[in-house]
């Protein structure tokens, strides 16, 4: 609770990859636009109008309707946001979405502390290593932002994958077979979420190969097997969705186009992405670095135990490798990354403690990681990368509803991307990439006599130029604090 008041922050800001968020917000409130018939809750990009329809927009693909929609991430992620929002009749914005998200954030802390409950169940220091394990999980600045402020399918996972590992954990090393069907369940589940899913699987696979070699290596081979299959049957499953409303060549080009435009054969140094680690859980990594050397001090060495879990929990962490281009784009594909880390900070955590054996060594470790979560949550707060102040949001928007209101009936257009946060500013379609002369010819077109030529930095815009086509006359229209002004160019 204390991190999700603390971080909460909205008016005149931006923040690091805020397009995921507008992006999530756009499909919600198109899935409202447009009738459930047509978009059967695929990522829809399109909003409801007429004109809204045949726009393309980045890397999307349409259907028969003239429907756009986003093929990189499967639709859980927009639909479960969406029914929240239902539910608890919040309107489409950041607020909603940020709530949406720190739910999944309590709820992933919630299990993170019923998986080291269940490890170190038959240790003295349980209460501890629960403790000092939750503290670093919420507090780790990645998942104060991807899992507060910043949206997209990663927030979903770090709940399914977690699942899936306190459920393998149960199943395979406590030998709980009620755990095994919840485990097939994640199994399926994940993978068609978000792409770790398939690296996970990958990875549970092998355990299976691993935990059962010894007595049965037949027996180990077949469960890696089953793996693989309920793995093809959830790709089937994404793929299946989308061929009810979308080609199916442009559909698979599609998915291999945005796969080989994030993989591991793109320029990004994989150096790039472990520094961007390093940034993702800051002062965990000094603890870390501090714990270990002391642990080596008395000992001489650190017993790691759970092997089998470190495994599970650290090979889904391959996925930031194969995509590395995403992982280095969008920070919050890393979160996935505080499972394993948190684990060996246990484990170094419960060597000291089981060296020492005295209450000031465990007074000790309580303060360190109370030091580490504050100073965590205050670079986080205190960092511009993360989140920063702007002077355009407030004007943005007075521009918008002054232009929308004076020309309803006209094409909208901007020579530069345009993303959810343009689309939901002016509330409709709007052709991207566009020259004054290409607008003009779209609007011929389509029978309207206006374009609304949209100049802008980013998110911030700058003048707005309206023409209109049967005069040839083009208007600038612009705000000064807080003042819209038109002036005739012609």
């Amino acid at each position: 609770m204390m991190a999700t008041v603390a971080r909460y922050r909205f008016g005149e800001i931006d923040y690091l990859d805020s397009d995921a968020t507008w992006h999530t917000l756009l499909t919600i409130e198109c899935y409202d636009e447009t009738p459930i018939s047509q978009h059967l809750f695929l990522p829809i990009v399109s909003m409801g109008g007429e004109d809204d329809k045949w726009i393309g927009w980045g890397a999307t693909i349409p259907d028969s309707e003239g429907n756009y929609y986003y093929t990189s991430f499967s639709p859980a992620g927009y639909f479960l946001p969406w029914l929240c929002m239902k539910i608890f009749r919040l309107p489409v914005a950041e607020k909603s979405l940020y709530l949406f998200n720190n739910g999944l954030f309590c709820l992933s802390a919630i299990i993170f502390v019923l998986l080291l409950w269940e490890v170190y169940r038959e240790n003295r220091y349980r209460n501890l290593l629960v403790i000092i394990g939750v503290i670093s999980y919420v507090f780790a600045p990645e998942l104060l932002h991807g899992m507060g402020i910043v949206y997209w399918n990663q927030s979903i996972m770090q709940v399914t994958l977690l699942l899936q590992i306190y459920a393998y954990y149960r199943y395979a090393v406590n030998k709980n077979e009620k755990a095994r069907l919840f485990f097939y369940v994640t199994a399926f589940i994940n993978p068609y979420i978000e792409w770790t899913g398939y690296v996970a699987n990958v990875g549970f696979a092998i355990a299976e190969i691993i935990v059962n070699y010894k007595d049965s290596k037949i027996r180990g081979l077949k469960k890696a097997i089953i793996l693989g299959l309920i793995t093809v049957l959830s790709f089937a499953a994404f793929c299946g969705h989308y061929l009810l409303r979308t080609d199916t060549a442009t559909f698979f080009m599609a998915l291999k186009n945005r796969f080989m435009a994030r993989n591991v054969t793109t320029s990004v140094l994989l150096t790039d992405v472990i520094g961007g680690y390093l940034k993702s859980f800051l002062y965990l990594w000094v603890v870390l670095l501090a714990l270990t050397i002391w642990a080596f001090i008395k000992k001489g060495n650190v017993e790691i135990r759970n092997g089998i879990l470190l495994f599970v929990s650290s090979f889904p962490v391959l996925e930031n490798i194969i995509m590395k281009e995403h992982a280095l784009s969008y920070t919050y594909d890393r979160m996935k990354g505080a499972f394993v880390l948190i684990l060996i900070l246990c484990e170094i955590v419960r060597n000291i403690l089981e060296t020492y054996n005295t209450k000031k060594s465990a007074v000790i470790i309580v303060g360190v990681f109370i030091a580490s979560a504050w100073l965590n949550i205050t670079s986080y707060m205190n960092n511009p990368a993360y989140i920063w102040e702007v002077d355009y949001r407030n004007s943005n928007s007075q521009v918008a509803e002054y232009v929308v209101t004076k020309y309803p009936d006209a094409i909208y257009a901007s020579d530069t991307a345009i993303r959810g946060y343009m689309n939901l500013l002016f509330g409709r379609g709007i052709y991207e990439w566009q020259s004054f002369d290409s607008a003009t010819e779209i609007a011929s077109q389509k029978e309207k006599q206006t374009v609304v030529f949209i100049n802008k930095d980013g998110y911030k815009l700058q003048q707005v130029y309206v023409k209109d086509i049967s005069s040839g006359m083009i208007t600038e229209i612009s705000i000064q604090d807080g003042m819209i002004t038109e002036v005739l160019m012609e």
